[in-house]
């Protein structure tokens, strides 16, 4: 997960925040970049959500969906 997260920092997609305080803190948070690919990120999820179900696109659960929503903060 490391990799791919310096990855993320190296294209620009996240921001690495460091907080000086004892203990050291480290957050991190889309960049506006970033930001800009969470709809597109939702549709993909959203698409493998519905082709996971045996290929049946008609009979997803909504709360997945509201649950998506929700960590996308859509």
């Amino acid at each position: 997960m490391s990799e791919r997260l310096k990855e993320m920092i190296k294209a620009g997609y996240v921001q690495k925040l460091v907080i000086n305080m004892i203990p050291l803190k480290i957050k991190y948070q889309l960049s506006m970049q970033g930001y800009e690919l969470k709809n597109i990120l939702f549709e993909i999820a959203r698409f493998g959500l519905l082709t996971q179900q045996n290929g049946v696109t008609e009979n997803i659960d909504p709360e997945k969906i509201k649950q998506m929503r929700k960590y996308f903060e859509l």
